[in-house]
């Protein structure tokens, strides 16, 4: 077969994708990928968020475990408050880092379910008064970032800081 037969056949043979056909795919998946990287993005925001409210109900969980032990142990005092979780010691704030693994940088306030609980109240007042209804704290989560959150009303507010040990 000579050479002029082979481009002959060659030129019969139409196998391959023209230029246009390769341009209009790659602007096909460059509009998919624009659709796409935004809500993905949201997701991986809306997953981080959850994980740090339950960081969050975690520490929460802590301190109301170290609110029961207190309820237990005191029989002079009547009602949790900020100053208990304040003490200098630390012996309050790393027994809650013991029992939620989360490092809580400030506790800003704490506020019982009721308040001002007299001696002569019942045992049920009485745990009212250790049982957190409010709370405000700023933690660091466990992927480094600084957290404040506040728990009211029975609902979570967190606001990520941003400070982070290495994104």
């Amino acid at each position: 077969m000579s050479l002029f037969t082979k481009a002959k056949k060659a030129r019969e043979n139409k196998k391959g994708f023209t230029l246009v056909e390769l341009i209009v795919v790659l602007v096909i998946l460059a509009i998919l990928a624009a659709i796409l990287v935004p809500a993905l993005l949201g997701w991986i925001d809306e997953a981080k968020k959850k994980q740090y409210v339950l960081e969050a109900r975690s520490v929460y969980m802590a301190m109301q475990a170290v609110a029961d032990e207190l309820y237990v142990s005191e029989t002079t005092k009547m009602e949790i408050d900020d100053e208990i979780y304040k003490d200098g010691s630390g012996n309050i704030t790393s027994r809650i880092k013991e029992l939620s693994d989360v490092e809580v940088t400030a506790i800003d306030s704490v506020t019982p379910e009721k308040s001002g609980i007299l001696p002569n109240a019942t045992a049920a007042e009485k745990h009212q008064g250790y049982t957190i209804k409010e709370l405000d704290i700023t933690f660091t989560s466990q992927d480094g970032h600084e957290i404040h959150a506040i728990l009211s009303s029975g609902t979570w507010e967190i606001t990520d800081n941003g400070v982070s040990d290495g994104d």
